[in-house]
This record gives C-alpha cells, sequence and structure tokens, in this order.
C-alpha cells in the first residue's frame, strides 16, 4: 500500500492529497527516515507523524451512489470550462474511485468507492456483473436488430454483446458485462441507429432506484 493511502486508512489525512503535503512537510517518517512520495508500506514497517506512531484502522468499505446528469464529465477536470461530477459531491470523497465512468452525453447510476478492491471486483468484467441500461433510439428498433445485439456486433475491442435485449415503445433497456468506452453508443451505430439519450440503471447489486438527478448518497457497501 502506497503512504499516502496508508495515511488516510490510519486516519491520519483526510485524503491523499493531504497525506502527500504531509509527507512534503517532512512531519512524515517511515522507521525513522524521510520517505519519498510513492513509498509503499510494508505490514513490519513503523510510521509516524509528528512523531507519532501511527496504526491502521479497520477502515470498511464504502460505496456513494450519484446520478449523474448528462453534460457532465466524469473525471476531476473538464475540458473547456465542462462541469464534473466531484463537483456535485463534497470534497472528502474526491479520492473515492469511480467503478464504470459514463461518456459526458450520459446519465444516470455513477458508482464511487474508497476501497480498491471492491472498485476492481464491481467493474471488471471477470466478476460478471451486468450493467443495465435504458437507450432512447432515433427510431424503432427492428425485430432481427434485437437477435443481432444479443448475437453480437464486432466493434475494435472484439465482439460487443447484449446479454440480454428488451424493447417498449419509447426506448429500449439493454444489459452487457463488458464496459468498453461508449460501447452501447457505438453497437447502436453499428447498426445505424443513433442514440438520443442513454441512462444506466443498474451496476451488478446497485440500482439507481428513485435518486434525483444529480444527487448522491452513502450506501452500505454490498460484499
Amino acid at each position: 500500500m502506497r503512504l499516502n493511502q496508508w495515511l488516510v486508512r490510519a486516519g491520519a489525512a483526510p485524503a491523499r492529497r493531504k497525506a502527500d503535503e504531509l509527507i512534503n512537510q517532512g512531519r512524515v517518517l517511515v522507521n525513522d527516515k524521510l520517505p519519498e512520495l510513492g513509498t509503499k508500506i510494508g505490514a513490519d514497517d513503523v510510521v509516524k507523524l509528528d512523531g507519532q506512531r501511527q496504526h491502521l484502522q479497520d477502515v470498511s468499505a464504502q460505496i456513494l451512489v450519484l446520478n449523474k446528469p448528462a453534460g457532465v464529465v466524469s473525471s476531476h477536470k473538464g475540458q473547456g470550462g465542462d462541469e464534473t461530477l466531484f463537483s456535485l459531491i463534497p470534497a472528502e470523497y474526491a479520492d473515492w474511485k469511480i467503478i464504470g465512468r459514463l461518456d459526458k452525453d450520459s446519465e444516470g447510476l455513477t458508482i464511487l468507492s474508497n476501497d480498491g478492491d471492491l472498485v476492481q471486483a464491481l467493474g471488471h468484467p471477470s466478476a460478471g456483473h451486468a450493467k443495465h441500461y435504458r437507450v432512447w433510439l432515433n427510431r424503432s428498433l427492428a425485430e432481427g436488430d434485437v437477435w443481432r445485439l444479443e448475437a453480437g456486433v464486432e466493434l475494435e475491442e472484439g465482439l460487443s454483446q447484449f446479454t440480454k435485449v428488451e424493447v417498449h415503445d419509447q426506448y429500449v433497456d439493454v444489459w452487457l458485462i463488458t464496459g468498453w468506452n461508449r460501447q452501447v453508443r457505438r453497437t447502436f451505430e453499428v447498426l445505424e441507429y443513433r442514440v438520443r439519450r442513454l441512462q444506466r440503471l443498474e451496476i451488478g447489486p446497485y440500482q439507481l432506484g428513485d435518486l434525483e438527478e444529480g444527487k448522491w448518497e452513502l450506501r452500505e457497501a454490498i460484499q
């Protein structure tokens, strides 16, 4: 574990940026020596802050759920004055990792966590967690294209395959395991459809529910 992350887990700093400041100020010692940024801490290392030994706390995994509006960028920095999702949540969560980034034009369920293992377990396709999207198209989805979406459409990364497709009067619900960049949009583009609106409703066991647009809430991590 990197030193800045270790200090956060020990309760010595509220976020990794603050931990880096403490390290740069010379207030942190590792085995009675001044460490460098990026130093990794092992089980036998002794970490001190202002001369006081620090100890890891039992920090449980936490989840923050956000209903991201369209037009908001899923990163810390936007381009040309774009609003970022981190402007919608308190600064204390600025170091949390995003699970499955939505593109700027998409909306809906966005999950952040303070636990790297949970981020990997929930976000990586090998874990098998399905993502549920609601898609509004420029025209009705042909019956034959439902079969094509479930059989798979070739993209640059490989076969883009929806595990389930449900056609409704005004929109289409789709589920998929992979999460390539703009995958849903590009898959429909291959079949000559244009996505007018795209909303994510679920990632694995987590659902958007009735959370209002632009709002967030903390939820219990489901292991």
